[in-house]
């Protein structure tokens, strides 16, 4: 069993120290330490400057990383082919870099305040040194100290394109010819613009043979059911056919664009376009996107969602649109939208008595606390347990039976959250105890750890 060790707070503990403890564990993933609580305790007007340094503190990059993990849904550590194909002896390492990387180019844009429509009109990456031996990117001789990931830029004719031009995209959301990179433009609409084709309330035709590959090809043509979603979402996927791999579990097949295999659209798919305006290249598709209006309400719904831990309502829209406005006013950096929310009066509420909005510890916050609280972190063969299926206890982090199901020795479990990062929450481990004093040991063991 865990044991996290938290300070000890009546009801009369809630205030600057309660709201300082939890701007500290969304920002740096770590509780305030004594000084900070102290000094927040007898200047409680400071918390605002004090939670404006936390955006700038090192560890912020990785807080977004986990923040927005259950957004873009492409960390992973269980491969799917063997290491003779990946040529590395670490799979895992592959793999969660991979999982990795694009997260690592939104937390970069966020840390370092450029606009956030950078994140489709980048000509870089992230890579760190697994990633770095297989792409074609420059990156400096010799690897800073203490730096895992840095900014690396494409020596291929791969186009400006940010985060949908990452290898670790195209790995995660693979295609076939006959889908035709519609499951790739459907993430990048769920992801950039909160519009999920797969969410629709559509009523799918029972007429139309889905196993007859021609029937559908005719269905999403012809059918009124089908071309309503289809004729908006096929332009878009026509732009990605440079991003085909043959071989689907090549690494280094994916790492490479294939400028060729854009012509794939003249055979498969409509004439390439956003929404109704025609994209000549992939780099104009970025561009429509950075412009798009839907990119900064979408964002702003994510950070509320992810910082309140609750989705958001119409009773939210008001709130919503003054977050997006804020981040415009704000030169549309990612610093300036969370500042907005963490400000607000809906992220501040605490009530100690009937534990109304206290706030679950992710895995990710889990490790990061008791990292800073012993010097300790859970660990097997180099991967951390808390952050890996393959080597992780992910009991502790809500799905104590997924490897037993893997192996077929325990049913699906009905009520088990599949969702990475965030999104996986432990039992009790709230972010409520804060004032300096005597300590208090709490158990933080989810009950699936005892299976």
């Amino acid at each position: 069993m865990l044991l996290l060790l938290l300070g000890c707070a009546g009801a009369d503990g809630v205030g600057a120290m309660a709201q300082l403890a939890r701007a500290s564990l969304d920002l740096r993933g770590v509780r305030p330490s004594l000084a900070e609580l102290e000094d927040v305790r007898k200047h409680p007007d400071t918390l605002p400057t004090v939670v404006d340094g936390f955006l700038d503190d090192a560890r912020f990059e990785d807080r977004v990383v986990s923040m927005w993990a259950p957004v873009y849904l492409t960390r992973s550590s269980e491969a799917d082919t063997s290491i003779a194909e990946f040529e590395e002896a670490d799979e895992t390492a592959v793999v969660t870099s991979l999982g990795e990387e694009p997260l690592r180019v939104l937390a970069h844009i966020a840390a370092t305040d450029m606009p956030y429509g950078t994140i489709t009109t980048a000509d870089w990456t992230m890579v760190d040194a697994t990633l770095a031996a297989y792409y074609p990117v420059t990156v400096p001789d010799a690897w800073p100290e203490g730096v895992t990931w840095q900014q690396a830029t494409f020596t291929d004719a791969r186009p400006r394109l940010g985060v949908l031009a990452t290898p670790g995209f195209h790995w995660r959301y693979r295609t076939t010819i006959s889908n035709a990179n519609r499951g790739r433009a459907n993430a990048l609409s769920r992801i950039l613009l909160c519009n999920d084709y797969l969410a629709l309330d559509v009523a799918i035709d029972p007429t139309v043979d889905l196993s007859n590959e021609d029937a559908v090809a005719d269905a999403i043509s012809t059918n009124p059911t089908c071309v309503a979603c289809h004729q908006s979402l096929d332009p878009i996927a026509a732009n990605f056919w440079g991003f085909y791999a043959f071989q689907s579990n090549s690494l280094r097949e994916f790492a490479s664009y294939h400028p060729s295999r854009s012509s794939y659209a003249d055979l498969y798919s409509p004439t390439p376009a956003w929404y109704g305006t025609p994209t000549t290249s992939p780099d104009m598709l970025g561009d429509q996107i950075a412009a798009d209006p839907r990119l900064p309400s979408c964002l702003a719904k994510q950070a509320f969602e992810i910082l309140l831990h609750r989705e958001a309502g119409v009773d939210d829209t008001d709130t919503l649109v003054q977050h997006r406005d804020a981040f415009i006013e704000g030169g549309q950096t990612v610093k300036a939208l969370l500042r907005s929310i963490l400000r607000s009066d809906d992220y501040n509420a605490l009530s100690p008595v009937d534990n109304a909005n206290l706030r679950t510890l992710s895995a990710d916050q889990l490790a990061s606390s008791i990292a800073d609280l012993t010097g300790y972190r859970l660990a097997r063969e180099g991967h951390d347990a808390l952050a890996t299926d393959t080597f992780g206890l992910r009991s502790l982090a809500g799905g104590g039976r997924h490897r037993l199901r893997r192996r077929g020795r325990a049913p699906p479990d009905p009520h088990a959250d599949p969702r990475p990062g965030d999104a996986r929450r432990g039992r009790r481990v709230v972010d409520r105890d804060v004032r300096p004093g005597g300590p208090r040991v709490r158990s933080v063991a989810h009950r699936g750890h005892g299976r």
